[in-house]
């Protein structure tokens, strides 16, 4: 399967580009040039924040002397939330709901199943 090549503005400079004014720059002003990267089509749709927990899959206590940290879970995604540092890790590769995790007696390792 082939994607497109998906392209975004790594920054807007002002109003007209954000409307998709074309009107021509005006005589002695030249046009901005917009720096663009290339995402890959998993980038593209990349969460870089979750909002929410499935209340029906318990959350997992990952804190000890030095770690603050707790693991949840949001429809297909797992969370580890840093509690210190107000930090959210997003853990994808879940197609389906995520219904049970489990972790090791030193929680060092993290299991989750989706149905």
């Amino acid at each position: 399967m082939t994607f497109p090549p998906w392209e975004v503005d790594d920054h807007l400079t002002d109003a007209s580009e954000i409307v998709g004014n074309d009107h021509a720059p005006a005589k002695g002003q030249e046009q901005k040039s917009k720096p663009k990267r290339m995402l890959s089509a998993r980038e593209a749709l990349k969460p870089v924040r979750v909002f929410s927990f499935n209340h029906n899959v318990p959350i997992i206590n990952l804190s000890d002397a030095t770690n603050t940290q707790i693991f949840y879970v949001s429809g297909h995604l797992g969370v580890i939330y840093d509690v210190k540092k107000n930090e959210q890790y997003i853990l994808r590769g879940h197609v389906n709901t995520i219904t049970s995790t489990c972790a090791s007696r030193d929680r060092r390792w993290l299991v989750t199943g989706d149905a």
